[in-house]
């Protein structure tokens, strides 16, 4: 069951005003109905464009009202928590929908989580519910599902993300096509979910450790899918398809956004250039939500140019900063304007505008998304805010900014501040005209491909190891995914040092994340420290850009 005490609240007085300005009175399902009397409840929105699956407005809201009633007839109780990990496929906003009618918060979980991370976020939930993919990407769920089970007192139900059962776990499919008796349907009805209660967890970014687990309310996502959707001038002509999975948040958030205006929404699974360029040319798309590195990868398709993209008209990239030259390279050969988006999963974000020159929309990180966010850039020696054009760590709180993490109040003091601001981490300065521009980070991240991952979690994990005495991971410079992970490592004395293959095969009995395995590794005697002991990470990449003699050198083939 939720515990309402440990999710962070807006004072009453932010509350009164964001009300007032901002949100609505409305349950994220009961926003989604309203769309289909708008544009019509025949009309087909959700698609996979890997399967050809489609689904109006209607099938997609009665088959998530008979997956609840289903869930009921099981026993499962409104108020509990889930830990929803599904690839994407449109059975996860079925899945979403039934939950959200029954006040059952999901935490959005990556699939490349693995059970050490999934059973720490469970814990802290006391989740009740798992929804698994089954086998996703060559990886079997079932197993880890088991040992959840095993280890997760609080676990009750499992369910797999497919429409027919594949093993002794029941299938989300066939409970949905199951027409339960009135008396369950009628049931689902008399749940009344509040607008402004917990709709659903997102993960950070995994800054420092394990990512933080964020409360996120119907009232505060909706307003975001609302202005973004106007940023991105997202309408019924839309057709969209997002890259991204639905477990994070732009992917999630633009989804909703889609479905809301009446356009058609488009899930792939799809991570290569040719295949998504397939399927850009085959449905038409015109708006594409994507990290850099899927762009990278469409760029780098030797195809591209017989590709009919004459449809695209919006390339919207989050997740990590794109080179300037590379938004350039992108607008020029897909024939689509280039949109940045700069964000978090604690609510915030920053966008360019469609309209903004070249310059602007190429370098920038862009404008505040709301005109209701206070923004400040602060000095993070003296704490006071800097001038136009120096650099100054982002703070910010609004009507979409969460108050701290659920059930943390120790990680919520360190990245929130007295007066409610959320402490960004980032350093970004700001132009006479207004527009941020992204400088640097002040945590030791790296960004993956747009995941972020944290180096003293890498550090922790590496530092489990018989052979490791001392272990510091930094990001490597990588054309493909922005960043790598680096791994120097001081052996313990008399051992052999492990090679990397050692290190990751490490990795995997503790069943960690595998983007989270380091990719290159260094053997040194010892690791750069401040006066107070603190690893010196900067000085390791500087090494890194100039060469060094080390002791040893290993590097995983991309």
């Amino acid at each position: 069951m939720i515990d309402e005490k440990a999710v962070p609240r807006w004072t009453p007085e932010e509350e009164k005003a964001y009300k007032k300005c901002c949100w609505k009175n409305l349950t994220v399902h009961e926003a989604l109905a309203k769309a289909s009397k708008r544009y019509g409840a025949d009309r087909k929105i959700l698609f996979s464009a890997d399967t050809g699956e489609a689904y109006s407005y209607g099938e997609l809201l009665e088959g998530s009202r008979r997956l609840a009633a289903s869930l009921l007839k099981l026993k499962v109780e409104p108020g509990y928590t889930a830990l929803l990990q599904l690839n994407n496929t449109p059975l996860f906003l079925h899945v979403w929908l039934a939950f959200s009618r029954l006040r059952i918060p999901p935490l959005h979980v990556d699939t490349k989580f693995r059970l050490s991370e999934v059973k720490v976020w469970g814990e802290t939930l006391k989740a009740e519910i798992y929804v698994i993919p089954g086998v996703f990407r060559g990886y079997s769920y079932y197993e880890m599902a088991k040992r959840l089970r095993r280890e997760l007192p609080s676990l009750r139900f499992i369910f797999e993300g497919c429409w027919k059962r594949r093993s002794e776990i029941p299938s989300v499919g066939e409970l949905l096509e199951k027409e339960p008796e009135k008396d369950w349907m009628e049931a689902v009805e008399q749940v009344k979910a509040d607008p402004y209660k917990v709709s659903h967890f997102l993960l950070t970014g995994g800054t420092t450790g394990l990512p933080k687990i964020i409360a996120r309310t119907h009232a505060d996502y909706l307003y975001g899918a609302e202005i973004l959707a106007e940023a991105s001038r997202i309408g019924m002509e839309t057709r969209a398809l997002i890259a991204p999975q639905l477990t994070h948040n732009a992917g999630f958030v633009y989804s909703l956004a889609v479905l809301l205006k009446g356009g058609r929404l488009y899930l792939t699974d799809r991570t290569d250039g040719e295949g998504l360029l397939e399927r850009l040319e085959k449905f038409r798309i015109t708006f594409m939500l994507g990290v850099p590195t899927l762009y990278y990868r469409i760029l780098k398709c030797e195809r591209l140019e017989s590709f009919n993209l004459k449809h695209l008209q919006v390339v919207l990239s989050v997740g990590q900063a794109m080179p300037p030259e590379m938004a350039r390279r992108l607008e020029e050969r897909l024939g689509a304007r280039f949109q940045n988006l700069y964000g978090a999963s604690e609510g915030f974000s920053l966008i360019t505008g469609l309209d903004n020159p070249p310059e602007v929309r190429f370098r920038a990180a862009g404008k505040p998304t709301s005109p209701y966010d206070r923004v400040r850039l602060v000095d993070p020696e003296t704490g006071r805010e800097v001038q136009v054009g120096q650099p100054g760590e982002l703070q910010v709180k609004g009507p979409r900014v969460v108050k701290g993490y659920y059930g943390d109040p120790n990680r919520t003091r360190e990245n929130f501040t007295e007066d409610g601001y959320y402490r960004s981490g980032d350093l970004l300065y700001r132009d006479q005209a207004g527009y941020f521009y992204f400088a640097g980070r002040l945590r030791d991240i790296i960004n993956r491909g747009g995941l972020k991952v944290g180096a003293e979690e890498v550090e922790g994990y590496v530092t489990l190891h018989p052979g490791v005495k001392e272990a510091a991971a930094v990001g490597m410079p990588d054309p493909e995914l922005g960043e790598r992970i680096c791994v120097f490592i001081v052996p313990e004395e008399g051992v052999k040092p492990p090679s990397l293959e050692e290190i990751r095969r490490h990795m995997e009995r503790l069943e960690v994340a595998k983007y989270k395995w380091p990719e290159r590794l260094e053997i040194v005697d010892k690791l750069p420290k401040s006066m107070l002991g603190k690893i010196q990470r900067w000085k390791l990449k500087e090494q890194l850009k100039k060469g060094w003699d080390f002791k040893e050198v290993s590097l995983f083939p991309h």
